[in-house]
């Protein structure tokens, strides 16, 4: 072997040796401080940083002044990702030994009222989230017959299928928050809906923001057309006639729009 890679294993050797020291005497030091950020993405608050420290401190002990290898952040992932508020959590540790948490919150995007009086959230990812005691979110309410209970559990979001058909053989509280998506993907139609109702036969009717009209959509079948229809008769039609002549515009029939005079 010649010299010059006698050399290169020595220095490779004694790099190896100074990392492995560095890791394992970082394991021994102490905690310093926990950090805890949440992002609300310009939601409402609905779990703060002192109850996820409190729930942390509970469940594992204060890591300020653990030896580093002690705090397991996988596992504190874990049990913060069973907050029903929590969508996502991150933990790490710094080289300066402080235990850095970053949270998600769930984002509400619409506020269901069941059939047996039971209120809950649908998110943006398909999760249900229970009402907090800090306040609530400005979102559409959706109520009629719906008659699904809260689960923490459940994900409407895995119950999601690329085929369209499907969408009608699909649960009323999926093709719920199916429709409330396409809404809040659309910023004329999030700014008119104010409320979803579930009708007996599991179809939708919403009621308009600006001039109170009942709308009637249905099934969710064909859900772009219909959406494209009712923009073009407020922009176009009732930029004309005002908006107020109607109390009922009807989405259900294949090639035309009916509307009630009040």
């Amino acid at each position: 072997m010649s010299k010059k890679w006698v050399i290169r294993l020595l220095i490779s050797g004694v790099t190896t040796f100074v990392v492995l020291a560095a890791i394992i005497g970082h394991g021994y030091r102490k905690c310093t401080a926990l950090n805890i950020i949440v992002d609300y993405d310009s939601a409402s608050v609905f779990v703060t940083p002192e109850e996820v420290k409190a729930h942390l401190v509970k469940m594992f002990g204060d890591p300020v002044g653990q030896r580093l290898k002690e705090i397991n952040v996988q596992s504190i992932e874990s049990m913060l990702q069973t907050n029903p508020f929590i969508c996502e959590a991150q933990a790490n540790l710094s080289l300066s030994g402080e235990l850095n948490v970053e949270i998600k919150q769930k984002k509400p995007i619409l506020r269901v009222f069941n059939a047996k009086g039971q209120q809950y959230y649908l998110t943006d990812k398909g999760q249900m989230m229970p009402i907090s005691e800090h306040g609530t979110q400005r979102t559409p309410i959706a109520t009629g017959d719906i008659f699904d209970y809260y689960s923490s559990m459940r994900n409407l979001e895995s119950e999601n299928s690329s085929i369209e058909d499907s969408l009608l053989n699909r649960s009323v509280l999926f093709r719920l928050w199916f429709l409330e998506k396409k809404i809040k993907s659309d910023p004329f139609m999030d700014a008119q809906v104010d409320q979803i109702f579930v009708t007996n036969k599991g179809e939708f009717e919403l009621v308009s923001r600006v001039g109170g009209q009942l709308i009637v959509v249905g099934n969710i079948d064909n859900l772009e057309k219909k959406i494209t229809k009712l923009k073009a008769l407020y922009t176009e039609s009732f930029s004309q006639t005002g908006w107020s002549k109607y109390a009922i515009i009807n989405l259900k029939f294949k090639n035309q729009v009916v509307c009630t005079k009040k």
